[in-house]
């Protein structure tokens, strides 16, 4: 049970970080902290995340990252494998 709360708090900060995300002039991107924070939150036993940099400001060349055309997340392709 406090595993299934534990996720279900961490997609909810997740899902908070992406929606108020956006790119600011200086090349932050909070989309790519939030994501980062999901990866942090997630056991990766295959490696599917290791193309996640925490110093990049695109997600949207990273695996399992969907965007949209104006280059924000919109999907994240993750299964089981990846566990909370």
């Amino acid at each position: 049970m406090e595993s299934g709360l534990r996720g279900m708090v961490v997609w909810f900060v997740v899902a908070l970080l992406l929606i108020s995300s956006s790119v600011s002039a200086q090349g932050f991107n909070s989309e790519v902290d939030a994501l980062i924070a999901f990866k942090r939150g997630v056991r990766d036993p295959d490696g599917r995340l290791d193309s996640w940099d925490a110093t990049s400001v695109d997600p949207c060349t990273w695996f399992l990252v969907t965007c949209d055309s104006i280059k924000r997340v919109q999907r994240l392709s993750v299964s089981l494998s990846l566990c909370l």
